[in-house]
């Protein structure tokens, strides 16, 4: 099962991350006509929310049917190769080019779990692996619920109740109970209830959820960059931004279960490479900084090409990189595992 418009999503949820760090790369390597408004630095952020939002929606798709073994066997193999090469790369650049990074090599605990994604103190040398950190977390819970042969509808209520226990008790300590007890949860277990709606042929209300998910998303953008923390991921933001992008969400599922939504094949494929883009984009932009950075132009237009370009780069490493590095790296590991593809046409 696979939807364009999960898809199209995915593609701009990473390419608001990818805006948002080409504003820090803009102000570090411009030449000093930013482009970029300031609020850019929350896109960012924002689409990482809507990424657990699509993410939560998928993994119902994902589970339906499947042994816990299998489902957890596709996941690993989906999250980890192509984010173990990206992290060797960097650690590569540590170890053969430490003047292009700010921090030195950490100790072998944190490279471990760098590479385990177990949550840790500090963040992954890969930073964006903050993300697939509580990515492999809901999985676990998921992969905890299809072996104890739980209700997928029954696990993600009683999974509701008990984050929302632990939200309200606030409970400090080591990563690991910083990552259960996350707001941020709320995000996937909304995602996973779109999933059961359209699961169950619930897409009569499209146009109203789109036209509240659009408004709701307006407002909800407004508050969060006027007053959030940058990174921010308290409850009021989780809720702000979850429930616009979940109405958004359906509202797409349910035009393309009616066959009303429109064919873009460039995003389509925007979307199939949105992981590897995720993953390699921080490295491309920092290449295309230096680069811009001792190039013999400046002024606005000189900017503004900088910023395009880069945002064209970004995609296109993340396009090859699914092409060339992700898909073989799927279909070897799901040979040589002897694992399921059910579970691989539609990811987060």
């Amino acid at each position: 099962m696979k939807f364009d418009s999960i898809q199209v999503f995915r593609a701009i949820a990473a390419n608001a991350v990818v805006l948002s760090h080409l504003l820090g790369i803009e102000g570090k390597y411009g030449k000093g006509f930013v482009v970029l408004p300031d609020w850019i630095g929350q896109a960012g952020p924002a689409g990482v929310h809507f990424f657990f939002v699509i993410s939560g929606c998928v993994m119902v798709f994902a589970s339906r049917g499947v042994k816990w073994s299998d489902f957890m066997l596709s996941r690993m193999i989906r999250i980890y190769p192509i984010y173990w090469f990206y992290t060797s790369i960097f650690i590569l650049v540590i170890v053969l080019a430490p003047q292009y990074v700010s921090f030195g090599l950490p100790s072998p605990a944190s490279i471990l779990k760098s590479y385990l994604l177990w949550p840790d103190s500090s963040a992954p040398l890969l930073t964006v692996g903050w993300s697939l950190i509580f990515e492999m977390y809901f999985y676990m819970v998921l992969t905890l619920a299809l072996a104890l042969a739980v209700p997928l509808r029954l696990a993600i209520v009683l999974w509701t109740g008990l984050t929302i226990l632990i939200v309200l008790l606030s409970p400090q300590g080591t990563p690991l109970i910083m990552l259960i007890s996350s707001p941020l949860t709320f995000e996937f277990i909304a995602g996973a209830m779109v999933g059961f709606v359209v699961l169950h042929g619930y897409v009569s209300y499209r146009r109203t959820a789109l036209v509240a998910g659009v408004a709701s998303l307006v407002v909800g953008f407004i508050r969060y960059v006027s007053y959030a923390l940058p990174n921010d991921a308290s409850l009021i933001t989780v809720v702000s931004l979850a429930i616009p992008f979940s109405l958004i969400l359906y509202a797409g599922l349910s035009f393309e279960c009616v066959r009303r939504w429109p064919k873009s094949s460039w995003m389509v494929l925007l979307g199939d490479a949105s992981y590897s883009t995720y993953l390699s984009h921080s490295l491309v932009l920092t290449v295309a900084g230096r680069i811009f950075l001792y190039a013999p132009i400046s002024g606005w237009a000189a900017e503004a090409t900088f910023v395009l370009l880069s945002v064209v780069a970004a995609n296109l490493v993340g396009i090859l990189s699914y092409i060339w590095l992700e898909r073989p790296s799927l279909k070897l590991c799901r040979t040589l595992l002897n694992a399921p593809t059910r579970t691989g046409a539609v990811t987060p």
